[in-house]
Order: C-alpha cells, then sequence, then structure tokens
C-alpha cells in the first residue's frame, strides 16, 4: 500500500516498535497494534521483541510519559479489513498482520517469523 517506504531491516523494525526510532528516512512513520487480547499481537511481540503483551505495556508507557515516542494507534478489532483501512488512511503506517491473509496490493516492509507460545 505504502509505496514510498522500502523493505526494512529488522533491527529498523524491532526500533520502530520499542519507541527508539518513529522515522525512516524521510518518512514520520505511524505504527498500528491490534487489540490488547490478540493473540496476534501477543505472537508478533514475541516473535519480534522477545516480549509479553504487559512487557510492551510498559515499554510504550514510558516512551510516552517522557516525550520520547508515541505508543501504537490500537484498532479495536483485530480484522484485516480495518487494518487495511488504517492504512489506506496513513500513508507512512506500518502494521503487522499474517503474510498469508495479505491482498497482493499489499506492500510487504518485512517478515518475521511468528513464535507460537506453548
Amino acid at each position: 500500500m505504502n509505496s514510498e517506504l522500502l523493505q526494512l531491516k529488522s533491527i529498523q523494525v524491532k526500533m520502530l516498535y520499542r519507541g527508539k526510532i518513529d522515522r525512516i528516512g524521510e518518512h514520520h512513520i505511524k505504527l498500528l497494534d491490534l487489540p490488547p487480547k490478540s493473540d496476534l499481537r501477543k505472537n508478533f511481540y514475541l516473535s519480534l521483541l522477545n516480549k509479553n503483551p504487559s512487557q510492551m505495556q510498559s515499554i510504550w508507557a514510558k516512551q510516552s510519559f517522557s516525550g520520547r515516542a508515541s505508543a501504537p494507534f490500537q484498532l479495536q478489532s483485530e480484522d484485516l479489513e480495518s487494518v487495511l483501512i488504517w492504512l489506506k488512511s496513513t500513508p507512512t503506517g506500518i502494521a503487522y498482520y499474517p503474510i498469508e491473509q495479505l491482498p497482493t496490493h499489499v506492500k510487504i516492509l518485512y517478515i518475521i517469523k511468528i513464535k507460537e507460545e506453548l
């Protein structure tokens, strides 16, 4: 969807989702998060950062409180249509979703191997 953004490196994705950076090149990045109770969200953060939801909430609370970063926009639903609507309305938006469910017009910036919690 966002043709201006190029593929990302692992370190860039990790730094974005830890609130350490909010720019890629000239682009101010806005992040999307799925609802707090979402298994997709839990598995995403576990796989990317080896963090559980409460650890991520703590990280974002510290970043927001210090003024260093704003927490990702949080959807009320984890359905693909809501993600696609947000991406379409957010030109420099980045979201995560299972790759096998994405339509072909969505630009993939980074692929992670999802860890399933035992």
